[in-house]
């Protein structure tokens, strides 16, 4: 039987989140995003962390925790997949959301807008607002 993905326990506090973020997370947070969001090491990487994965791999075998912005990134991308999951129901089911074009986010593929941390809140409200069914 496959493990289950592990997902960072995170808190809705901005306070707590920039204490977390300022400390460091464990560069192996890297892989359990790209555990749990099918997506591919590249993409997550390179695209989300401006970081190669033989970087990661190597920040992971030495135990190095992630600089303040990418932790940032990385506590807000698992933010981002507790709220999937609690909207859409399964992991499975948000990872499919997240690969389609969204009418609420101009018809762009929300998994493309995690790139920034505005992208990421964007991706995040549309969320709110299916979860509260404000979808005009």
């Amino acid at each position: 039987m496959a493990k289950a993905p592990k997902l960072y326990r995170v808190k809705d506090d901005p306070v707590w989140m920039v204490s977390e973020a300022a400390e460091g997370v464990e560069a192996s947070l890297v892989d359990d995003l790209i555990e749990i969001s099918g997506l591919s090491q590249r993409r997550v990487s390179e695209d989300y962390f401006n970081l190669s994965y033989k970087t990661v791999s190597r920040y992971i075998r030495d135990k190095k925790k992630l600089n303040p912005r990418d932790s940032e990134t990385a506590i807000r991308l698992m933010a981002l997949f507790h709220k999937g999951i609690d909207v859409m129901g399964t992991l499975d089911s948000f990872n499919a959301w997240l690969s389609k074009p969204a009418f609420g986010l101009g018809d762009r593929v929300p998994a493309d807008l995690l790139i920034t941390h505005a992208g990421i809140q964007l991706v995040m409200d549309e969320l709110r607002r299916i979860e509260f069914g404000a979808l005009a």
